[in-house]
């Protein structure tokens, strides 16, 4: 039996704003087309000379932290966060350190650490992938 969502992939366009490609994959941001859905990227934001510039994480980084995002930011899940822009270094840190609110810290510093995990993290699944687990 085919669900209704596997349905929807191949009917409309990609769900990202401005893509008129027919969808191919079903995310959970909705179909998405091949290019849109992989890699799937989470945007962090960054305040630099006056202006918001992201940076990114991978989704599949952030999918084990989503409850505790959500519950730090409304109930939101992290489709919608990403769709208004994603979330500071230091609230993406809270989610991943599983706090209610990210200690006060320079930008830069929640920054550094959140890079520090990520990084972390694409090593141990490097380290998977080449049946090195540790």
């Amino acid at each position: 039996m085919i669900s209704d969502a596997c349905r929807e992939v191949g009917k409309y366009a990609c769900s990202r704003y401005g893509c008129h490609a027919v969808s191919a994959i079903l995310t959970e941001m909705g179909g998405m087309c091949v290019e849109h859905a992989s890699p799937l990227l989470f945007p962090i934001q960054e305040f630099i000379y006056g202006s918001y510039r992201p940076w990114f994480v991978a989704w599949e980084f952030m999918r084990p932290h989503e409850e505790q995002a959500r519950r730090n930011h409304g109930q939101q899940t992290l489709a919608r966060l990403a769709e208004r822009g994603g979330l500071s270094a230091g609230e993406a840190l809270a989610a991943v350190l599983g706090r209610s609110q990210y200690e006060p810290r320079e930008p830069a510093d929640a920054k550094e650490e959140l890079l520090r995990m990520f990084n972390a993290w694409k090593l141990s699944k490097a380290a998977v992938v080449a049946g090195v687990e540790g």
